[in-house]
């Protein structure tokens, strides 16, 4: 079977909701992989027989002293903050165009176009500046990826978890 973007785009959002749910419980070991060229990716379970492997230890701050990490990060700038939302919700406004169309079509029922439509508006709703300027740990690195306009809101949740 083919799937058209839009279809694509749903399954993906029928797979980050459960993934987002299942965060709370995953190990405190993440992976990062490297591919033969060069290209990195990190998951929570161990690399391709074919790829380079470093395990990270998200529990364990890294540098040396007794300073806990949080004191060593850095604030989020505003305007980072604000370019890392703006591209969310680029993200976001493209998944309702491409939900509509596909409703509009009958590609979806209108309890499911419901469903999509109101899970993209508590992502939007997460997303704001002063949740970005207090975020740590996980959700810094959600706003950090998606201040990147390659990424997408999808794989920004699934790397980084839930905001």
């Amino acid at each position: 079977m083919i799937f058209s973007a839009t279809k694509h785009r749903l399954l993906c959002i029928g797979l980050v909701v459960p993934v987002l749910a299942m965060a709370p419980f995953a190990e405190a070991a993440i992976y990062q992989c490297q591919d033969a060229r060069g290209k990195l990716g990190f998951s929570d379970r161990p690399c391709a027989v074919n790829q380079a492997q470093t395990l990270i230890d998200k529990e364990k701050p890294k540098g040396p002293g007794p300073a806990s990490a949080s004191a060593r990060v850095r604030p989020m700038l505003a305007s980072y903050c604000e370019k890392s939302i703006k591209n969310g919700r680029l993200w976001l406004s493209g998944m309702r165009e491409a939900e509509k169309r596909d409703f509009e079509s009958g590609g979806i029922a209108a309890i499911d176009y419901q469903e999509k439509l109101e899970q993209l508006r508590r992502l939007d709703q997460k997303m704001t500046t002063s949740t970005c300027l207090a975020s740590s740990a996980g959700k810094r690195k959600f706003y950090e990826c998606l201040n990147s306009t390659i990424n997408s809101l999808a794989s920004c949740l699934s790397s980084h978890g839930p905001i």
